[in-house]
């Protein structure tokens, strides 16, 4: 029995595969750039991060939107997440609105919920992203408003060393929210990008992009009740690739990023990214920062 393609005629189908998928690509990329771009924001090394190991021979680098989310002040260390969270400002109502139902909500927050059934899904929506918005100045003062209360307390209690160590990680974070930590925040979510786009219409501080969101559950005092609210899981691009006519720049930077990640860097660079017409990011130039 003869087969049904011959290893020539395998070659070919496979090669038009090829060239009709990269023309896909292709014309997708450039649907994505035509027209003005929805937001052209410039960014530091403090909100596109560089892979924790880059090496000369791996011509492909992308880097990694840091963004941010600040949540209701209760507790050490509970003031920012970075690329997850729950912002204080989405709640239940916030989360009917992104097409959650009141019944779907009420039930996950009752007591009566059965942790075994499916929970509700989550689902893509545009997410807001404000870059050195006042939530940024909010959470520097809090990083400084922690530093105040440890130091108030050792004054009291000089020999304690949990309340030494503890003003210790306080003095990093404060340095850390200072110098290196991303000034990129949520602010928002919708499901109307027209709305958005009139809302948020400073294309030069404001990013939307599409994200996972999900219902979550926190316990008030009494644990029978749940306080429900919405978590963003993540964005749905976070890598930036880096074209290679512009990686140059990022090559004066290998061997120098192999510190552990919770050292404090000053930024060394900034990119002025764009995102088009699909909502997909694109780096239009690089350029290096000054050391201050």
């Amino acid at each position: 029995m003869k087969p049904l393609l011959s290893s020539r005629n395998l070659f070919i189908v496979s090669f038009l595969v090829l060239l009709a998928t990269n023309a896909f690509v292709l014309t997708g990329v450039a649907s994505n750039k035509a027209g003005t771009p929805g937001a052209s924001v410039t960014l530091s090394e403090r909100e596109l991060s560089l892979p924790y190991r880059l090496y000369k021979e791996n011509s492909g680098l992308s880097l990694t939107l840091q963004w941010r989310t600040l949540n209701k002040q209760d507790g050490f260390d509970s003031y920012s997440y970075t690329n997850r969270g729950t912002p204080a400002w989405f709640d239940s109502k916030k989360l009917e609105a992104l097409g959650y139902s009141s019944h779907e909500i009420e039930y996950y927050s009752s007591s009566s919920y059965d942790s075994r059934k499916r929970k509700p899904l989550p689902k893509e929506v545009f997410i807001v992203l404000e870059n050195n918005s006042a939530l940024y100045d909010e959470a520097l003062k809090r990083a400084e408003v922690m530093v105040e209360n440890q130091k108030a307390r050792l004054a009291k209690n000089a020999n304690d060393k949990q309340i030494r160590g503890r003003l210790e990680r306080a003095e990093k974070q404060l340095n850390r929210e200072r110098l290196s930590a991303s000034r990129l925040f949520a602010v928002d979510a919708g499901v109307e990008l027209t709305a958005l786009r009139q809302q948020y219409s400073d294309s030069t501080r404001f990013i939307i992009a599409k994200g996972l969101i999900e219902p979550n559950y926190s316990y008030n005092n009494n644990k029978e009740n749940r306080k429900i609210h919405g978590y963003i899981r993540r964005l749905s691009i976070e890598k930036i690739h880096i074209p290679l006519i512009q990686r140059k720049l990022f090559d004066n930077f290998l061997g120098q990023n192999k510190t552990q990640r919770s050292d404090i860097k000053v930024p060394r660079y900034q990119v002025e990214l764009a995102y088009g017409s699909r909502l997909e990011p694109w780096v239009v130039s690089v350029k290096p920062m000054s050391a201050k």
